[in-house]
């Protein structure tokens, strides 16, 4: 018996005009179709790679625009201030040093202008170029400078002045020449002079360093202030030479200088500062113009073996005629100071002439004495210190 086929079955037939379980895909086909699916899953990773890579490289820009820290903000905070501090005080001292030039450059400018030779006339490289002697007023620093370039500026000239001096004795023997001329009743006095010392360089040295700047007073009663604070090698004094009369005032500042030209050579100067705007004198106050040299080498003796070592010191002291600012002393009131009775200016040149030289010979005895005294009392000091050693 044969069963009825069902209503849904009888619609799919006849939906189905041919039969299709017969119909098979080709090889060809599927290859092809398995090729389209491959390349579109590379698609989509080439596209997903495009994008991570666009995404890694905005995270990587962010991450150096964002500089992370570990620090806590307090310290942060702190650092960012020293640091704003640091740069404050760097501008402040910039802006200190830009007006020191300033200041620096308007003073040498008008000192320049000054120095400068009047027209067709030649400079002469033997003419002193720093016989005015000026230190302007102003801050620590710029007169600091002023100091060294003077003391330096005289300490250059040792050489060319040194060839001035009188001829020094072949022989190392103590020697003293003093030069005094006087033009148109104006004095000029030069001092050669030769210290044989049986001390080292080193001791003798130090040992001048501190008499030149006591002898004053040590042979007079004259009085010394230090005006300030310079350099372990500068000292500006005030020295107060001390009246030869009731009525007439000596005064100058000085200063000192020294340096090493070499192992075997130490060099101190001395020049005196006709004017300082900051320390300025009286008007009736005597001053003169004042330079010194020193030059000391060793020479080498063998004697005894209580000294192997000899310092020769070579001085030339040069003191020009004593001024005021209303201008050089009349020999005849400078004679008058020193109580020499003179009749005429001829009479009081030679007079004080005389005494210049007598003074001069003596100073330089009393200046050797100071010496010796300074290195014996260091010696003596060296040899208790050695002595307190040993006996511990």
């Amino acid at each position: 018996m044969q069963l009825a086929s069902s209503p849904r079955k009888r619609k799919a037939a006849a939906a189905m005009p041919f039969d299709t379980t017969s119909l098979k895909c080709s090889d060809s086909f599927l290859q092809w179709s398995s090729l389209q699916t491959i390349k579109s899953k590379r698609v989509k990773e080439l596209a997903y790679l495009k994008k991570r890579i666009y995404e890694l490289e905005r995270d990587l820009v962010r991450a150096q625009r964002c500089h992370s820290t570990v620090l806590p903000w307090e310290e942060v905070a702190k650092a960012l201030a020293d640091d704003t501090l640091d740069k404050v005080r760097e501008n402040r001292t910039l802006k200190s040093t830009v007006e020191y030039n300033r200041h620096k450059y308007a003073f040498l400018r008008e000192w320049v202008h000054g120095m400068t030779p009047p027209k067709r006339h030649v400079i002469s490289t033997f003419h002193e170029s720093w016989r005015h002697s000026h230190i302007f007023d102003g801050d620590a620093s710029m007169r600091k400078a002023g100091y060294e370039w003077l003391t330096t500026h005289v300490y250059h000239n040792t050489s060319r002045e040194m060839a001035r001096a009188a001829p020094f004795p072949e022989t190392n023997d103590d020697f003293v020449h003093a030069d005094v001329t006087c033009n148109d009743n104006v004095m000029h006095v030069a001092v050669t002079s030769q210290l044989i010392v049986p001390y080292p360089l080193e001791a003798t040295a130090t040992a001048l360093w501190v008499a030149d700047r006591t002898l004053l007073g040590f042979v007079s009663e004259g009085t010394v202030e230090e005006r300030a604070p310079i350099a372990d090698n500068i000292v500006y004094h005030r020295e107060e030479m001390g009246p030869a009369s009731g009525h007439i005032r000596v005064a100058g500042n000085m200063l000192y200088g020294k340096f090493t030209a070499s192992p075997n050579r130490v060099v101190l100067v001395k020049r005196s500062i006709l004017k300082d705007d900051a320390h300025p004198l009286d008007s009736d106050v005597w001053t003169c113009d004042v330079k010194q040299w020193f030059a000391n080498s060793i020479a080498v003796i063998v004697a005894d073996r209580v000294d192997d070592n000899t310092t020769r010191c070579r001085m030339y002291d040069v003191t020009g005629h004593p001024c005021t600012e209303r201008g050089y002393v009349p020999i005849r009131e400078l004679a008058k100071c020193f109580r020499l009775q003179a009749r005429d200016d001829a009479e009081a040149a030679a007079l004080l002439r005389l005494r210049t030289i007598d003074s001069q010979q003596h100073e330089r005895v009393r200046f050797a004495e100071l010496v010796h005294m300074l290195l014996e009392q260091q010696t003596l000091t060296d040899a208790m210190a050695a002595l307190d050693d040993a006996s511990f």
